[in-house]
């Protein structure tokens, strides 16, 4: 499900596609595809073995070094989550690391100053939204968003407040700012560094 995405490695135009695969077992991964072409400079595993499994996160492009950050939330034989790689002039890509601690299911993670912000987990229980180092993959902070909305339960004719999270959310960089659309249909603007993360707006 993730979207080619078109960028400049090393000044020059390359499209960089994070395919499923069709193989049985699936053993799909970043592509680095040369436009004018067609050209298959490389290809870089990522991907469990079991077929039944998706990958929706789009290549995430650090530009001024020629890296780029893919994800899955599917177990891998080594684990599972986001891997970081830097395309050398020839266009060929080695891991510069990798982490579990930023497994995307479908969102695209957001590259802003040398972080990364994204909903790591796959199940409405366990997502929560971090910040990762991009030059390390370190965790630098980790949020799980949730508020007490009381007009909700007066409608569901509740006696009390219904606890809401954005759960499995996904980000947008706008207008210097991040809007994130929460699972359930909430709409919150986001101030987003690597000090923490804060809640501007919410609808």
């Amino acid at each position: 499900y993730a979207s080619p995405v078109l960028a400049k490695l090393h000044g020059q135009s390359k499209v960089l596609i994070y395919a499923g695969g069709e193989s049985d077992p699936a053993i799909g991964g970043l592509l680095c595809i040369d436009p004018a072409n067609g050209t298959l400079h490389d290809r870089f595993p990522w991907r469990d073995e079991e077929y039944i499994q998706s990958t929706g996160s789009s290549p995430v492009v650090v530009p001024e070094k020629n890296r780029v950050f893919i994800s899955t939330v599917y177990p891998k034989n080594r684990p599972h989550g986001g891997v970081m790689v830097e395309y050398d002039a020839s266009f060929k890509a080695k891991e510069v690391w990798h982490s579990a601690k930023i497994a995307c299911h479908w969102m695209t993670p957001l590259y802003i100053d040398g972080h990364l912000y994204a909903i790591d987990g796959e199940r409405e229980n366990n997502s929560r939204l971090v910040c990762v180092n991009a030059d390390t993959g370190d965790e630098v902070w980790t949020k799980n968003l949730e508020w007490e909305d009381a007009g909700l339960g007066t409608a569901l004719g509740r006696s009390r407040a219904v606890g809401l999270s954005i759960l499995r959310a996904t980000l947008l960089k706008a207008d210097g700012a991040v809007l994130c659309l929460g699972e359930v249909g909430s709409l919150h603007w986001l101030k987003l560094t690597p000090q923490g993360c804060e809640e501007v707006q919410r609808t």
